[in-house]
């Protein structure tokens, strides 16, 4: 299987979700682009609110769930595991 790599767009994502409403979940999509292929697709995804700063992620599609490291600004310093 090609190697696959994620578009820039989850910092965003997190961003939005601190602006959103306290809604304990939400499930703004993303975009990824899969690699040598160079095809883009939506990305379903949901961040789950744990507390004022930390947010459950997951990424369905690719079995993936994690609690990544967030700046105060709300964009992603690191996915663990990635």
């Amino acid at each position: 299987m090609a190697p696959k790599v994620k578009a820039g767009f989850f910092g965003c994502c997190h961003t939005r979700c601190r602006q959103a409403s306290r809604a304990p979940v939400v499930a703004p999509p993303a975009a990824y682009l899969a690699v040598p292929e160079l095809r883009l697709t939506r990305l379903d995804q949901t961040h789950r609110r744990l507390d004022e700063n930390r947010y459950a992620y997951a990424a369905p599609a690719f079995g993936y769930g994690a609690i990544p490291d967030v700046l105060p600004a709300g964009f992603v310093l690191h996915y663990p595991g990635r």
